[in-house]
């Protein structure tokens, strides 16, 4: 992937996945020991059954046109997304598991 992204699974109160969500940015980092991420507005949410919802692409081309980031970011930000949807969403047996096998170590 040409651009990075942060991801987290969202549960509920009983322990039961609400969505998995995709946070597409430029960069993801320490800095001083604090995390930093050089954010690129778009975002993807894919739910248990497979669906898939992009978020904030509003706020990506606003960006652009504001000239807070590049043509070459949005490109980025796009192939990323697209990346995501590939790798995970028609594969949902394999991040269910990655999911298990993860929230398994957690809570040892």
């Amino acid at each position: 992937m040409r651009g990075k992204q942060f991801s987290k699974s969202v549960f509920d109160d009983k322990g039961a996945l609400i969505e998995w969500y995709f946070d597409v940015a430029k960069t993801i980092g320490m800095e001083n020991g604090i995390p930093f991420e050089e954010d690129l507005y778009l975002d993807l949410v894919i739910m248990p059954d497979g669906e898939t919802i992009v978020l904030d692409e509003d706020e990506l081309l606003s960006a652009r046109e504001e000239g807070l980031i590049s043509q070459e970011d949005v490109d980025s930000a796009y192939s990323t997304l697209h990346e995501l949807t590939s790798k995970y969403a028609c594969c949902l047996p394999e991040l269910i598991k990655l999911t298990d096998h993860l929230t398994e170590r957690f809570h040892r």
